[in-house]
């Protein structure tokens, strides 16, 4: 009997946590603090987190799915493949950024040129 309750206790605790966090990106998007691009992807894992932890089974059907005898060595496993999704999302961004950034300092010394030599000619 303490079993259960105990797994009850997991479950909402789970919950609550996967809900808070869902609440929290929400929240970071709405003060501009996040932008919605980036907002898409987290508040799709929020949802799955809720997912899981509120359907019990879930976690079951996905381990016999992935054929994984132990089904919280499932939920690892999800978890590493999202943090390695994350990781090559944020990488994409940063090259991006760096582009981006290697094209405005080339930019900005052209004008620097052209300023100099405008007050050389005064």
């Amino acid at each position: 009997m303490t079993n259960i309750v105990a797994l009850w206790r997991l479950q909402i605790f789970s919950g609550i946590s996967a809900l808070v966090f869902l609440l929290s990106i929400l929240h970071l998007v709405k003060n501009k603090k996040l932008r919605e691009e980036y907002a898409l992807l987290w508040i799709v894992l929020s949802t799955v987190m809720l997912a899981l932890s509120l359907w019990r089974g879930s976690l079951e059907i996905l381990a016999n799915f992935l054929g994984i005898a132990y089904a919280p060595a499932a939920l690892f496993l999800a978890m590493i493949f999202v943090i390695l999704l994350l990781l090559l999302h944020i990488t994409t961004i940063i090259s991006s950024h760096k582009e981006k950034i290697a094209n405005m300092i080339q930019e900005l010394a052209l004008l620097k040129y052209e300023v100099d030599n405008l007050v050389d000619k005064l």
